[in-house]
């Protein structure tokens, strides 16, 4: 078994939590974006991985509709995270189906253990703009009552899509097609209309 500890999760930022299992033993990571990751233990990786059983606190966190899992779905900010359990290996006797693979539990802190506010900010200064607000509010009313709040903002700009047509309209030689119409790309960097080259 691989444990993440809070620790661990306060040493680095990332966009959702799949991002803090990359490098751990067994871990089969791939990213498709700035906060899409696809995650497998023991090989067989794909975009929908059924084989691996993923618990936010013991409840099976996977979206119903799809069978699948997205970290970015859980609704649960990474301060809120006490640790990330891993289990490598089938099990499938101990939890139930969909454990072929292995088993992540992500456990949140209790909130008659852990109160008081937390809020972390983070971001980049490049093309992405990534903006992340990370907060987490925790009381004890009674030995019986206590409640928490927790919340997670991202804002990014991910990788843009080119359409097949466009690409290869751009692959063109500039002496074929002198009147190319400006579309913030590559063509006409003259900014010119009609520029007869």
């Amino acid at each position: 078994m691989e444990i993440i500890t809070s620790r661990d999760i306060k040493g680095k930022t990332t966009t959702n939590m799949g991002a803090y299992l990359k490098g751990l033993k067994g871990i089969d990571f791939t990213s498709s974006g700035i906060n899409n990751y696809s995650i497998s233990i023991r090989g067989f990786n794909s975009s929908f991985n059924t084989r691996l059983l993923t618990l936010s606190d013991s409840r099976v966190a996977n979206i119903p509709a799809l069978r699948v899992i997205n970290y970015s779905a859980i609704p649960q900010s990474m301060d809120d995270v006490d640790k990330i359990e891993v289990i490598l290996g089938p099990a499938t006797a101990l939890y139930g189906a969909n454990a072929h693979g292995g088993v992540i539990n992500i456990s949140s802190k209790p909130p008659s253990q852990s109160e008081g506010l937390s809020m972390s900010l983070s971001g980049s200064n490049d093309v992405r703009q990534l903006r992340k607000i990370n907060g987490r509010f925790a009381k004890k009313l009674s030995n019986a009552f206590s409640f928490k709040i927790s919340g997670l903002y991202l804002h990014a700009y991910d990788w843009p899509f080119i359409s097949e047509d466009e690409y290869k309209t751009h692959l063109y030689p500039w002496t074929l097609t002198p009147y190319r119409t400006i579309d913030g790309k590559d063509n006409n960097p003259w900014n010119v209309l009609d520029s007869p080259l």
